[in-house]
This record gives C-alpha cells, sequence and structure tokens, in this order.
C-alpha cells in the first residue's frame, strides 16, 4: 500500500512506498540527525581520492598517494603526461645527437658511393687536371694557383692561337713588358683558365649525365712524418668523389675515364717519381726521348727493344718457374750518356715510370721502408739506383777503413766518444740500409716482379760486391766511355752541322769527348752553324761559325 510522506517544513507531500503493507497510518516524522561525535573520524571526499571506482572496489595505495600529491601540487594529469612526454623526447633527442655522425654514414652507405684518392696515389695528379677542365669548376668562386704537377703535356694549339703548355705564364714576353710600363693587356680567357685548379671544398661537376660531388681537402689521416708533401711544401690531400646512386657503375665508369686519360698522358711523357717517406710521390712528368737522338754503339742501342719485349713476357717467364725481373748495370764516366739512354728506354718501352732512388732521395731509409719502396714499384716500370758506388750506399757497398782493423786495433773508446756527439746529429739523417736489406729488396722471397732495375756506377762493376752484380739481380752490364769519331761525325750532323765541319771534328775529338761536351759545345754555339764573311781587309778568308768556334776550344782542352 501507499501513504503520503510530510516532511516537518510543510513541503509538498511526496508518495513513497512503504515496505510494511499492514501500516495505515499516513505521516511519519523524520528521524533527528545523528548527534556530532568528534570521536568519529570524518569520511574522505571526492578530491582525495577516497570514493570507489566503477567496480566497487577500495582505491590502491599507490592511487591515492598520487592523488594527494597532484592535488597538493594543483597538477593535473594531462600536465603531467606532458612533462615526462617532454622528458623521454629529450633523452631521446641527446641519445640521437651523439650517434648523428653513425646515422649519416650509414644512410651515405646505402645512398651513396663514394671514392677517396689520396694526393701520393698517381691517380692524384690526373683526377686534379680532369676536374680543373670541367665547366662547372671553370666558374668556380673557390680556386687556387695551378702547380705545374697538374699540367698537360703539350698537345698543339689553342683556340688563342698559343702552345696549349700549361708551363706557359701568363704573360708572355710582350705582355710583360707593357705591363711592366703600367699598360693593361688583354689576356686570353683560354691562358686564365689554365692559370687555376679548383680549391678546397665541394665541387659539383657533371659526369655522362650523372651528378658528382667532389670535395677536395687537406688529408687529415696522413701520419705526421708524411704529412706535408717534400716536393711540394704543401699538405698532403685527399679526393672524395660521390655519387647519388645504389650503384657503383658511374664511380667505376668515371675512375677508368681517369685511368684512360693517364695513359693517353703516358703516351706523349713520362712520369718521373721519387720516395716521400715509404712511399712514392710523381715528381715531374718529362717529354718522352726518342731514339733517334741518341747516338750509342749498335749493342747499348738495342737495349731500349729488350726492355719493351721484356715487359710482354710475363707468362713466359711464369709458365717456367722464373721471377719476371730484368737488371741492369751502367757504368762509365758522367756525362757518356746513362741517363738519357734511361729515359729512351722507358719512352720506347712506354713504361708506367721511372721510379728514382739517389742520394737526395735515400734520407731516412731503412731496410724496412727500402722493401716497401721497392715492392710497391708497378709492373712495367724502370726502377733506377742513380749512383750506387759513391751515393748512400757506398757505405755498405764498400769497407771502412776502420771496420778493416783488427778488433784491438779499432779506434778507441775517448775518439768514439769525441766523434759521437758531431755524428748523433746526423746519424738519424743517414741511410741505414745494409747489404743484405738491399739485397734482399731487389731480389729476396719479397721482391715485387714485372720492373726492370738499372744501377748507374761511375766506377767499374769488378769494384763492386760480387754478390751485387751476379746473374739474376744484374743480367748486363754495360760499359759506357768517350765517343768515337764515327759517333761524333754523326751527333754533330744530327745537331744540323754541315758534313765537312761534322767530319774534320769527328776526326779531332776522337776517343776524347763524352756526348755532353759536344752537347755543351753546340748550344754554347747557340746551334749557329753559318759562317759570316770575313771582315774588309782581314788576313784570312776563313770565319769559323760560332758552334765551329765552341768546338775549337773544346779541342784544345782535351789536348791539354
Amino acid at each position: 500500500s501507499e501513504g503520503m510522506l510530510t516532511s516537518s517544513t510543510g513541503a509538498m507531500p511526496r508518495l513513497v512506498k512503504s515496505h510494511r503493507p499492514h501500516v495505515t497510518s499516513s505521516v511519519v516524522s523524520l528521524p533527528p540527525p545523528p548527534p556530532n561525535d568528534s570521536s568519529r573520524p570524518p569520511l574522505p571526499s571526492a578530491d582525495e581520492g577516497s570514493t570507489t571506482n566503477a567496480g566497487g572496489s577500495k582505491p590502491t595505495a599507490a592511487g591515492g598517494w598520487l592523488g594527494r600529491l597532484l592535488a597538493t601540487l594543483r597538477l593535473s594529469p594531462e600536465a603531467v603526461a606532458l612533462a615526462v612526454a617532454m622528458l623521454i623526447a629529450g633523452a631521446l633527442y641527446d641519445m640521437f645527437k651523439g650517434q648523428s655522425d653513425l646515422v649519416k654514414n650509414k644512410l651515405l652507405e646505402y645512398c651513396y658511393v663514394s671514392l677517396e684518392i689520396r694526393s701520393h696515389q698517381p691517380e692524384f695528379t690526373m683526377a686534379m687536371r680532369w676536374l680543373s677542365e670541367q665547366d662547372a669548376t671553370k666558374r668556380s668562386r673557390h680556386i687556387t694557383p695551378r702547380h705545374p704537377q697538374f699540367c698537360y703535356a703539350r698537345r698543339g694549339h689553342d683556340e688563342d692561337g698559343d702552345d696549349d703548355d700549361d708551363d706557359d705564364d701568363l704573360l708572355d714576353s710582350t705582355t710583360a713588358a707593357a705591363a711592366a710600363r703600367g699598360e693593361q693587356q688583354y689576356v686570353p680567357s683560354s691562358r686564365m683558365a689554365r692559370a687555376f685548379i679548383p680549391g678546397y671544398g665541394v665541387h659539383k661537376v657533371t659526369f655522362r649525365g650523372h651528378t658528382l660531388w667532389i670535395t677536395r681537402e687537406i688529408d687529415r689521416h696522413a701520419a705526421k712524418d708524411s704529412a706535408i708533401d717534400r716536393f711540394t711544401g704543401e699538405p698532403r690531400e685527399v679526393l672524395n668523389v660521390m655519387s647519388f646512386s645504389l650503384s657503383r657503375e658511374i664511380i667505376e665508369a668515371w675512375y677508368l675515364e681517369i685511368k684512360r686519360l693517364a695513359a693517353a698522358e703516358r703516351s706523349v711523357t713520362t712520369a718521373v717519381f721519387m720516395p716521400d717517406g715509404s712511399h712514392w710521390a710523381q715528381l715531374c712528368s718529362k717529354p718522352k726521348r726518342p731514339l733517334d737522338t741518341l747516338v750509342l754503339p749498335l749493342e747499348t742501342a738495342q737495349l731500349p727493344e729488350d726492355v719493351r719485349r721484356f715487359f710482354g713476357m710475363r707468362d713466359t717467364y711464369r709458365q717456367r718457374g722464373l721471377p719476371w725481373r730484368r737488371g741492369y748495370l751502367f757504368t762509365g764516366l758522367p756525362g757518356t750518356g746513362k741517363s738519357s739512354l734511361i729515359l729512351a728506354m722507358a719512352s720506347h718501352a712506354n713504361a708506367k715510370g721511372v721510379y728514382m732512388l739517389s742520394a737526395a732521395s735515400s734520407k731516412n731509409l731503412d731496410d724496412e721502408k727500402l722493401l716497401k719502396l721497392v715492392n710497391t714499384v708497378p709492373p712495367r716500370s724502370l726502377l733506377v739506383i742513380e749512383d750506387i758506388d759513391t751515393g748512400p750506399f757506398s757505405r755498405i757497398l764498400k769497407p771502412s777503413s776502420d771496420d778493416l782493423k783488427p778488433p784491438g786495433r779499432k779506434a778507441s773508446s775517448a775518439t768514439s766518444a769525441s766523434s759521437s756527439s758531431s755524428d748523433k746529429t746526423t746519424s738519424n739523417n743517414e741511410c741505414q740500409v745494409t747489404l743484405s736489406g738491399l739485397l734482399n729488396s731487389l731480389d729476396g722471397v719479397a721482391a715485387s716482379e714485372g720492373r726492370v732495375l738499372i744501377m748507374t756506377s761511375n766506377s767499374p762493376a769488378c769494384d763492386l760486391p760480387a754478390a751485387l752484380v751476379r746473374p739474376g739481380r744484374v743480367d748486363k752490364i754495360v760499359s759506357f766511355g768517350c765517343m768515337t769519331a764515327p759517333e761524333c761525325t754523326l751527333l754533330l750532323a744530327k745537331y744540323g752541322a754541315p758534313s765537312d765541319v761534322s767530319e774534320r771534328f769527328g776526326t779531332l775529338l776522337d776517343g776524347r769527348v763524352s756526348a755532353a761536351d759536344v752537347q755543351g759545345a753546340v748550344m754554347l754555339g747557340e746551334f749557329n752553324f753559318e759562317r759570316s764573311s770575313p771582315a774588309a781587309g782581314a788576313t784570312t778568308t776563313l770565319v769559323r761559325s760560332p758552334v765551329e768556334q765552341q768546338l775549337q776550344q773544346l779541342v784544345v782542352r782535351k789536348r791539354t
């Protein structure tokens, strides 16, 4: 049954459902509020996290602690989440910042192909020449003056009519004189472009429709003792060639182009290398020496052809189990044509280069460095040891007088102590190669193959150690001496002398002069064989040409 529930304040009555169906009373009074008991703990508010969760369970202790902390700090959960996200993002940024180089290298490894060429490698010179000839680099704003090392050989004439020789100055004799007077002179653009090469930095060029980024920079990984090029005095450099490609085809094609240009350059010049530390560095490029400019005995004149045939006999040597090596010893006085023949041999055989070991290049050289130098000489090249009897190797070829004394008669300790201080400063710069190290580097187990060894000596072969000139190390000994009458006559005829002059002086100079003596006399006479008419009132009708005058003075010197 339903009854009426009326409040004591007189509010509107509301219907309530009675839980006691048999009670008929319609008015029920509300019970009084419970007394205020201070000992009873108050109920926690909703802000303190004391409310029950959706499942009706009690809140956890952690939730209550966090709720009270947020209430105390007056922070909302959204602000805390944002702070945590920023903290995680900062940690990730610091982690990736420390690994930026690694990430960059990995991206470049998968997206780019790069090639490094260092300045001591023979391809560096040709790569710099190729780079300087590109249209994009000719407009570069970062340039340096061209070094003679980065010059092409003479190949004809360019568009302004000048010889295409990179050794030409910006101002020839006429323009230089005018410039000295303060007059403005026109310099052809082609000559001006050849005066500079791209400087340090990144250069963007195009090769066969593909973009290449070539970076020229100082080699930071070079050893401290070889960080400076001893020939140019400049820091060692490195070229980094980079292509945006997943394949190496573009870089390989560019490298083959550089090798092709180097082969074309080698067809008109001969590269000369000298030691720079423990590796070879190109010193210069010499024009090829034709064989018809030499006047040699018939047997000696056949050596260039012998070297050319040797370079093509690699398979023959290997099939017979023989080391592919050849050795010569040139003996004779200075100026008899030893160096000229070496250059002619390299030119005729189209050798990759002439690798020189001389007194100037053998400082701080020991057995280990010598072995490394000899083993890095490429096949089809000439290895030349100049003046082996008087150069830095003479110490090991000829024992000193102190070494020949008995042990008890050697220099006293006082004498040696007094001289040790003076030798201490120079011992580090002297050649430290031993005879055993020299022999092992030339034809030991680890000796290189495919190269021709040429040793020059001013002394006869009998003055050298037998172990050095034995067959296998020296296959042929060639002696150079003074010119005979037919050789002198032929040499003067090559220089343009009339037949009567060449025959007369050939007879007078027979067996007395070297080729350098005759060449020097002709050059002093400026190759002028023209005789001037006698002066009026002269007692003689014969007036010698300038070359004849120099040759006559040479005859007088040799007779006295």
